[in-house]
């Protein structure tokens, strides 16, 4: 009797899966698709992988399909942001930000280089905007002067899915760095799984008190500005306001 009621449970257990399984129901390409015959069906749709903030979530190029690996940015809604505009306070708000933002690069970042500023701001509008850079920025700098700042406001901006932070020691890792800044494609070894290649779309910064990464004479991957000391242990009310605020 034991064996006989285990065996109609295995089997209610099983119909209750395969009921699951069936019922289950995705969209693609605006039709209805069954999950069930994407996992199990020999003729399935398959996609190779790939990383491109500019692509939308599934796309066809060259005839192949591909499932764009990319977390979105955390702001998508352009109309919603320009009714928000419309409001003098906001705008005024959104302009203070940007121009305390430019100020930070300018004064502490570049010390008032202007050859360096306009570099790292250009630098920092692409990288926002998901365009890779082929050089990384390297903050280096006395602790307090202000270096994370940046970091933070790109975080803040494209959202938190989307920036890796990594405190691993750089030297032992000189030479992958170097592929992950210029290198045109990443590959993704996942455990237990075939290895496949994503385009490489890192865009890096790393930021020490010290030398943390072995810079060799006319390495062009590097961008170190001059790190100002003007900001550190500042207590002056409106700065500290800005960063409360987000802009720093």
């Amino acid at each position: 009797m034991d064996g006989e009621q285990r065996f109609i449970s295995l089997a209610y257990e099983d119909a209750k899966k395969q009921f699951f399984l069936n019922s289950l129901v995705c969209k693609v390409n605006g039709n209805d698709n069954q999950i069930r015959k994407w996992f199990f069906d020999v003729d399935c749709e398959r996609y190779s992988t790939t990383m491109d903030p500019k692509k939308p979530k599934v796309f066809i190029e060259n005839q192949i399909k591909y499932l764009n690996m990319f977390h979105g940015f955390k702001f998508t809604d352009r109309k919603e942001f320009d009714k928000k505009m419309v409001d003098p306070i906001a705008e005024a708000i959104a302009k203070e930000g940007v121009e305390f933002l430019w100020n930070h690069i300018d004064i502490v970042l570049c010390s008032n280089n202007q050859e360096e500023y306009k570099y790292l701001k250009g630098h920092t509008a692409k990288v926002v905007s998901g365009k890779k850079q082929e050089t990384m920025v390297y903050l280096r700098g006395v602790q307090g002067a202000g270096k994370s700042s940046l970091i933070e406001i790109i975080t803040a901006s494209i959202g938190h899915n989307i920036p890796v932070k990594s405190s691993n020691d750089w030297n032992q890792f000189s030479s992958a760095q170097k592929h992950f800044i210029t290198g045109k494609t990443i590959k993704i070894n996942p455990k237990h799984k075939n290895q496949y290649f994503i385009p490489n779309m890192i865009s890096g910064y790393a930021i020490s008190n010290q030398w943390a990464i072995k810079v060799e004479n006319g390495d062009r991957r590097y961008f170190i500005p001059t790190i100002s000391k003007c900001k550190v242990g500042d207590t002056e009310v409106g700065y500290r306001k800005n960063n409360k605020n987000g802009f720093v």
